[in-house]
């Protein structure tokens, strides 16, 4: 959704960290747009790479970026365009926004700085995420989980979990290898 792009440049910027930008594009389309973008706010993009329109939000991260991500750096973010087009327009709008003000922060809180900052002094913390005030459970993921769950050798999943719902967050270089070494494809 590149007309949302703006709200999180404009939320990165308010910090003093900048960071390298991995992006994916589901067309080709969006790349100038994205580039442009990224460009006026002087925001050092790495890779702008079009994938398929599947995994949703995770895909690329699983598939494309996040082995080099937990190579090449200490602390890396998961940020996208949310748009939630299957719930109300403004509790989706309302909650795009909670989780970029909680993991890039505003003008008056600079969330990423503080992230960041949390990541050097706790070296013990793997991930940090908003957390959501409703517990949720796995619903038709349930299966899925548990295969998944089985090949990284977990093997008891609660019923429920506090997770990053939404799919943004900050993680440690190492907390998610695991993941990776599964290399998971598109499918």
């Amino acid at each position: 959704y590149p007309e949302l792009l703006e709200e999180i440049v404009e939320s990165v910027s308010h910090n003093t960290v900048h960071p390298d930008i991995f992006i994916s594009i589901n067309n080709e389309e969006h790349r100038e747009t994205v580039k442009k973008t990224f460009e006026k706010a002087r925001v050092n993009t790495k890779q702008i790479k079009v994938v398929p329109n599947k995994g949703r939000d995770l895909g690329a991260l699983i598939t494309l970026f996040g082995k080099l991500l937990d190579k090449e750096y200490d602390v890396y973010g998961h940020i996208h365009t949310k748009k939630s087009i299957k719930i109300d327009r403004r509790l989706a709008d309302s909650w795009r926004k909670y989780l970029l003000e909680n993991l890039l922060g505003t003008d008056r809180v600079l969330m990423m700085d503080n992230i960041i900052d949390t990541f050097e002094k706790e070296q013990r913390v793997g991930i940090i995420f908003p957390d959501d005030p409703t517990c949720v459970g796995w619903t038709k993921n349930w299966e899925f989980a548990k295969a998944l769950g089985h090949r990284l050798g977990i093997n008891n999943l609660p019923k429920s979990l506090n997770f990053p719902v939404g799919s943004m967050f900050w993680v440690r270089k190492g907390a998610l290898t695991k993941l990776y070494e599964l290399n998971l494809d598109w499918e």
